[in-house]
């Protein structure tokens, strides 16, 4: 839906989600807290400004005109896995596929060098310290196709393959971080040795400000369209500039490693995942998706870590939870709300690096209940009629907490499958700091709800 609706008017309080044996919707309560997290939280909470603070460069402009950033793994992404980078001719979203490598394989490792597609542009030398395994610096183009690794295939125990999309969250203008790419590693590797074939494809999708919502996801809405083939009315094709009539569109590849995966098969599940921002593209994205198109295609199960879902940002819950907030808080929220919805203030700045230049329409500004950017609004029941599942996790800690308890009462009223951990005392996204420290066991558990999730079904 494009358009806005009324705010859900159901009451909301500190206790956990109230629940029936009727609903689809499960929701798994704790209120425990370890030592060394309360520890972490007041440590970085006097440092919450500094946190989110978005960098005062935007990733690649000159070289990337539309916005889908170049992305760097880390090292430490190839301890167990593959990477591929990927982007389809149709449209300017840059993907990278994470697969785990084949143990039995006993090859040298060389290292890897990473292009910028558009520019065939060398950006970094990253050497794999891990054997097996042989990283290659191909740069290659091909059509779409359904071509499995030999890698990814050896893991393959009769079972669904299962293709996560994964948006990282950075508040809609920060670029995916080392601990999102450690964690959708982990997931990969995790997931295939306990029997479960695994993808993740990191999404980089075009960042505020200089790509808001209105700009973002028009690119979004085309790259869906590649990744989940549906049928499109002429009408709407003829909006989005789409040709799906004609032959498969060619694809530019750079094979960081050997790994080739296929995109779209009925056999595989696909899943949308996402923390914080990354989060509400993960749910806003497929909702809007069908509201232009009851035909299409939607992903077979929605991960959400610390979702966003209100960009309105007026529950007054918010502002009691933001003083306990170690992580985000109420501003933080609210600047990246501005930013996504194309309400950003601040156009010298952007004006000044390019971002907007004077001479240049400014971006459409999206009204923060629409439901594009406010997931919150849209009809969810659409899920439940098509058996989509969501999963999530909500901090107690967190401004963004109460807006994303809303949304579970939704989908528990509509009959939406799934589950969520609901934990009081743990800050926004805690899943990700497993990936500086072992010794946290929330953030360890949580990780490891989210595997068992994903182990069941195609959720």
């Amino acid at each position: 839906m494009d358009g806005a609706s009324s705010r859900p008017t159901a009451a909301l309080n500190s206790s956990p989600i109230s629940g029936n044996a009727e609903s689809k919707t499960r929701v798994v309560h704790r209120s425990d807290r370890s030592w060394r997290m309360k520890a972490l939280q007041s440590s970085i909470k006097p440092f919450r400004s500094r946190l989110i603070r978005p960098s005062d460069e935007e990733p690649d402009i000159e070289n990337n005109p539309k916005g889908s950033p170049i992305l760097i793994p880390p090292e430490k992404t190839f301890d167990h896995c593959n990477v591929r980078q990927v982007q389809y001719s149709t449209a300017p979203i840059r993907m990278y596929d994470i697969n785990v490598r084949n143990t039995s394989t006993k090859e040298n490792f060389v290292s890897a060098q990473i292009y910028d597609l558009a520019n065939e542009r060398k950006l970094r030398k990253i050497t794999s310290r891990h054997e097996p395994g042989t990283v290659l610096n191909q740069v290659q183009t091909h059509e779409r196709e359904n071509v499995i690794s030999k890698d990814f295939a050896s893991h393959d125990n009769g079972k669904r393959r299962k293709h996560i999309y994964y948006f990282a969250g950075g508040g809609f203008r920060q670029p995916a971080s080392f601990e999102h790419w450690i964690l959708c590693s982990h997931l990969v590797h995790t997931l295939t040795r306990r029997g479960h074939p695994t993808t993740v494809t990191i999404v980089s999708y075009p960042l505020a400000p200089k790509h808001p919502a209105s700009v973002s996801l028009k690119h979004l809405e085309r790259w869906y369209y590649e990744v989940l083939p549906s049928d499109v009315p002429e009408e709407l094709r003829r909006k989005m500039g789409l040709k799906l009539t004609d032959p498969p569109e060619t694809s530019s590849t750079v094979d960081l490693t050997e790994t080739k995966t296929k995109y779209w098969n009925d056999d595989e599940d696909v899943i949308f995942a996402g923390d914080s921002s990354g989060a509400n593209i993960a749910l806003a994205l497929p909702l809007h998706i069908v509201s232009r198109n009851p035909a299409a295609c939607l992903p077979h199960g929605i991960l959400l870590i610390s979702p966003p879902v209100d960009l309105r940002n007026g529950n007054q819950e918010m502002h009691t939870l933001d003083k306990i907030d170690p992580v985000l808080g109420f501003r933080n929220a609210d600047d990246s709300a501005r930013a996504w919805t194309g309400q950003e203030s601040d156009t010298s700045k952007h004006q000044a690096n390019g971002s907007h230049p004077a001479n240049s329409a400014r971006p459409e500004v999206l009204p923060p209940d629409d439901a594009r950017v406010s997931p919150l609004l849209a009809d969810v029941g659409v899920l439940a009629k098509r058996n989509v599942i969501v999963n999530g996790i909500i901090a107690g800690c967190d401004v963004l907490a109460p807006d994303a308890k809303l949304l579970v009462q939704k989908c528990q009223k509509h009959g939406v499958a799934g589950e969520w951990l609901v934990w009081d005392k743990q800050m926004h996204c805690f899943p990700l700091v497993s990936s500086h420290t072992k010794h946290l066991p929330e953030s360890s558990e949580a990780i490891e709800w989210i595997i068992k999730r994903l182990m069941v079904g195609a959720s």
